[in-house]
């Protein structure tokens, strides 16, 4: 008997004497419960809001000062929005 063979059998006895894991009855109900997704509170979405503008403010600012034309600032500022807004409506995006 092969080096191998010995190692199979060995691997089949010592699995067969151990039941196959399983998942618990209720596994399917916890698991869709925690990747439901969650809206924001109000609160929420006046901070997120808030943190919005100001990043978008600051951005701007920030694009002015090193002397970048306004026309790339407007691309820079209105691609992401764009594809942000293409996203919902296409339903990938959940807020």
């Amino acid at each position: 008997m092969s080096e191998q063979e010995k190692i199979d059998r060995l691997l089949h006895t010592v699995m067969s004497a151990v039941p196959p894991p399983t998942l618990s009855p209720g596994f399917d109900r916890t698991v869709s419960r925690r990747l439901r997704s969650s809206r924001l509170s109000t609160t929420g979405r006046l901070v997120l809001s808030t943190y919005i503008v100001v990043a978008t403010g600051v951005s701007v600012w920030t694009m002015r000062m090193a002397a970048i034309d306004w026309n790339l600032i407007a691309i820079a500022v209105l691609v992401p929005l764009v594809l942000v807004a293409s996203a919902r409506r296409r339903g990938a995006l959940r807020v």
